[in-house]
């Protein structure tokens, strides 16, 4: 699309765009087309996918119901350059690699509103229930200079799930191997101008055994796994072409792990998401923004006795963010659009701990972070070219700018390159920066003057479109500085080491990507290969739990009112702590989906069907192969 058309885009509103901005792409029975994918994330403003001049991987509503999968780490694990480690089973420490940085280098958003841990900045993914979800945007490379801080190695963004055509009752009842069972009640729609989703969910499991060894109190056991949510959606435009509009997302339930001299251990977690908006056509050429959210994240570790049977908190972690956000669409002429607005985030946090800063002897609580940003977005017919500039200022550290540049030049033959370069940083948390002295043996102390750490990255794209396929390949470097490390300072007088926050290391991570996709001899094909050198140039060592190569390989068919398709996913060694190593290894899971009647619909899915052993994060166990089954009724109301 040039920006002759987008411009005609904003003359309207940009009401068209900006409402598919949410939605998964529209495939209804009854038409005889299908509309280009919308996607925000990149740009922080609606394209097509074929516009953005980043690495985009979409996965959409239909997707999500054909993979019949139940967790999000699931939904991702396919994406190209992201490779997932858990700590065994569903609701277990889970910790994103996307394209070898850092797990806390993603930034990730549900309706814009960030939910990185403002204590130790991972994202609270596995608590999030897939029947909550409308599509997931996954960014790959730095977007800093659009989301400020924790972009480094990308963004994903989750959208929940919206109405759309008359309202709907879909009922789905489920269960299978180790005592697992769910149920999901959702109903959707839109009437007049208003639409509408409300989501409630269920899903318990047993579980299986987490941890591998057995020598200690409370580790031969199933861990079990038990979510409760709900979610609803709500948008409304009005006569000039205006929009408002509400989300809530809440989760809460209970994770059982493994731990010392406990013959129970788990987590009580209750996570909730508000996000609110409205949109405004200002005039011809100005579309203006306005977005606003609260999350809640109220999370207890609790361990039963061994010997006593009396239940303690080892830890009890709570927080809160604020959000709001102010974005500007400007067409200033029919080949340039600009992108400009202001973010600002406060987090407060309530884990227990005292934050003391050492120069005031102020107990800190909370933290404040502004922003500026703007980008331009320039079409010039022979290429297209997006230039990006942000500014930060945060309480606990100050300024920091980071800035992009992407430039695609069409090629014959359906073929498009991209060259970009980008900065990236990542925002010490408040617990390096102010957390008290902690451990019993070895002492972890904090440190008020650590810097961001803070990334340089190059990538050069090409990709193409095929009859009815998609192809591409990137090669990329990203260079990180200032990486905030345990650092030995001294020991004890008992002999212990003593360690501090600082930053010391440096990692260089190249790699190539290369991706199909599309519909090949009657198979919707989603696959793709990684190539990855993420070092430590501090050690000359291959960064921890990173894979030198990973593919994937998601097949579907259609037969009659049959459905059949599975993954597989292989990756390679990876090292872990000590200079242990896992074997690589490759899972399959299958699947299968019969439409009996328009009304319903009866699935099944056998996970890891060899039941390989294999292991994501060393002494952890993954998921052993199991069998289920869902049953889904959408009566006509």
């Amino acid at each position: 699309m040039s920006f002759n058309q987008r411009s005609v885009f904003v003359r309207t509103g940009l009401s068209v765009a900006v409402a598919m901005s949410m939605m998964s792409s529209v495939t209804q029975a009854e038409e005889v087309y299908e509309l280009e994918e919308i996607v925000v994330t990149a740009a922080r403003t609606a394209q097509t996918v074929d516009e953005t001049l980043a690495p985009v991987t979409v996965i959409d509503r239909e997707q999500i119901e054909r993979s019949q999968t139940q967790s999000v780490t699931e939904l991702l694990r396919t994406t190209p350059g992201l490779q997932i480690t858990e700590n065994g089973g569903h609701g277990s420490s889970t910790s994103i690699f996307l394209r070898g940085t850092n797990s806390n280098h993603t930034l990730v958003l549900v309706d814009g509103v960030r939910i990185n841990d403002v204590t130790g900045g991972m994202p609270s993914i596995p608590y999030l229930d897939p029947d909550q979800i409308e599509r997931i945007e996954i960014v790959r490379g730095p977007k800093s200079s659009l989301y400020g801080a924790d972009a480094i190695g990308g963004v994903i963004q989750i959208f929940t799930r919206r109405g759309s055509g008359d309202p709907r009752l879909t009922v789905k009842v489920g269960g299978g191997s180790r005592t697992t069972g769910n149920a999901d009640l959702n109903y959707g729609g839109k009437v007049e101008n208003t639409s509408f989703n409300v989501n409630t969910s269920f899903f318990e499991t047993q579980g299986f055994d987490r941890y591998v060894p057995v020598d200690a109190d409370g580790y031969d056991d199933d861990d079990a796994y038990r979510n409760k949510s709900a979610s609803i959606n709500v948008r409304h435009s009005f006569e000039n072409n205006s929009e408002a509009g509400f989300s809530i997302v809440h989760n809460q339930g209970k994770s059982e792990y493994d731990a010392w001299d406990a013959t129970e251990a788990y987590t009580e977690f209750s996570n909730t998401i508000y996000q609110l908006n409205y949109r405004l056509p200002v005039n011809d050429v100005w579309n203006t923004r306005f977005e606003t959210g609260y999350s809640v994240d109220d999370n207890d570790n609790l361990i039963k006795n061994a010997d006593t049977g009396a239940i303690s908190s080892t830890g009890k972690f709570k927080t809160n963010r604020k959000t709001f956000a102010w974005i500007n669409d400007v067409a200033w002429s029919d080949t340039q659009l600009l992108t400009a607005g202001a973010d600002y985030h406060k987090d407060d946090v309530d884990d227990g701990n005292v934050y003391i800063e050492p120069d005031s002897g102020e107990n800190i609580t909370s933290r404040n972070n502004k922003a500026v940003f703007v980008q331009n977005q320039s079409d010039f017919g022979w290429s297209d070219l997006i230039v990006g500039l942000r500014t930060d200022d945060n309480d606990a550290y100050g300024a920091h700018t980071t800035g992009n540049i992407a430039w695609g030049f069409p090629l014959p033959h359906d073929m498009k390159l991209i060259a970009s370069y980008g900065t990236a940083y990542r925002a010490p948390t408040m617990a390096e920066l102010y957390a008290p002295e902690s451990g019993s043996g070895d002492i972890y102390l904090s440190n008020q003057n650590l810097k961001p750490e803070q990334s340089e990255s190059y990538e050069l794209e090409l990709r193409g479109d095929l009859a009815s396929a998609y192809w591409s390949v990137s090669v990329f470097e990203n260079n990180i500085d200032n990486l905030i490390v345990n650092k030995g300072i001294g020991n004890t007088t008992g002999g212990n080491t003593i360690y501090q926050k600082s930053n010391v290391d440096k990692s260089r991570i190249r790699g190539v990507e290369l991706s199909l996709g599309g519909n090949i001899f009657g198979w919707d094909l989603v696959s793709n290969i990684t190539f990855l050198d993420p070092k430590d140039l501090t050690t000359g060592d291959i960064l921890l739990k990173r894979a030198r190569q990973e593919f994937n390989v998601n097949l579907n068919r259609q037969f009659g009112q049959f459905t059949v398709g599975g993954d597989f996913t292989a990756r390679g060694q990876t090292t872990h702590w000590g200079g242990d190593k896992a074997p690589g290894y490759g899972f399959l899971d299958l699947r299968a989906a019969m439409q009996v009647t328009s009304t319903v619909k009866v699935e099944a899915k056998l996970v890891n069907a060899f039941d390989k052993d294999y292991q994501t994060t060393l002494d952890y166990n993954p998921e052993p192969r199991g069998i289920f089954a869902t049953f889904i009724w959408s009566p006509q109301l």
